[in-house]
């Protein structure tokens, strides 16, 4: 139960630290910067959804897939002076570095542990419910570590891309922060060798995540969650070869559960896009798209 216990305010410990650094970015880049849309596709479809060209907000922006656009026109609906569209893309990327940043910080954890038991101490990152002062101060040392060279990877190459948003960045990064989460689940341990084996139940659980985050680039652009797709299966590939026997009913049971639900969630989303784009919509999409061709 202590090591329960001590788990849950791990967990509580790494998503209020990544919260502060992330957080304070955030208001840092707010205080030092403007935002603006990188692209005239941002622009059109802002506008849309806002109803500034019909006067009534509208989930048909052509670009991303309707429930993602009937959901951010509904909130242009509900209060329409709020930069609904630029606020969602600000925090999806800004949401992208507060999940691997907690993910870092668990890792963090998992690498302390595996050197205590390394050593023939408690068990992963156990200091025994407490912990000492020292032992504290070296965990939240690490930690701050890994949030900081997050921060300086965030500021010294993404600045750019956050400062000028675009839809098709934020696709990007969603995918990317969906791999990375997915590499990093407890089972595969991301190159450590004390790693724990998961049910089936748990692993499905673990990945949801990874999953949903897919799921939503898939909703903002499909081209481009189809595009990066082929990353996260390699990375499924890798997993799944780890864990030896590379052929067990677990394996199948695991992947190809995982496999399952990612088509059923993207056949769902282009089922409901579908069904909102029929008819003379279905006439201007294929005139709308043609522009790309031209």
């Amino acid at each position: 139960m202590r090591q329960t216990d001590s788990g849950h305010k791990r967990r509580y410990e790494n998503c209020i630290l990544t919260l502060a650094v992330i957080g304070a970015s955030a208001l840092l880049m707010v205080f030092l910067f403007d935002f603006y849309f990188d692209m005239n596709d941002d622009i059109m479809m802002r506008d849309i959804m806002s109803g500034v060209y019909s006067g009534t907000p509208d989930g048909h922006n052509m670009q991303t897939l309707y429930p993602l656009g009937a959901l951010i026109a509904l909130c242009y609906r509900m209060y329409g002076s709020f930069p609904w569209y630029g606020a969602f893309l600000f925090l999806c990327q800004f949401g992208c570095f507060f999940l691997v940043g907690v993910r870092l910080c668990t890792l963090a954890d998992v690498f302390r542990g595996h050197g205590r038991v390394q050593k023939g101490e408690r068990s992963l990152g156990d200091d025994g419910g407490g912990g000492s002062w020292g032992g504290m101060g070296q965990r939240l040392a690490a930690k701050i570590c890994c949030l900081l060279l997050l921060a300086l990877f965030q500021w010294g190459i993404w600045l750019t891309h956050t400062v000028n948003v675009q839809y098709t960045i934020t696709c990007g990064m969603l995918v990317g922060a969906a791999v990375f989460l997915f590499l990093t689940i407890p089972e595969k341990g991301f190159f450590i060798s004390v790693c724990m084996e998961l049910s089936v139940k748990a692993f499905l659980a673990g990945s949801l995540p990874a999953l949903l985050l897919f799921l939503l680039a898939y909703q903002l652009r499909s081209e481009m969650a189809l595009l990066t797709l082929p990353f996260l299966g390699l990375a499924g590939l890798f997993c799944w070869w780890e864990n030896r026997p590379f052929f067990s009913k677990d394996n199948w049971c695991k992947y190809g559960g995982l496999l399952l639900l990612l088509i059923a969630g993207m056949g769902l989303s282009i089922g409901a896009d579908s069904s909102d784009y029929g008819g003379e919509w279905r006439e201007f999409r294929r005139f709308f798209n043609d522009r790309t061709t031209i």
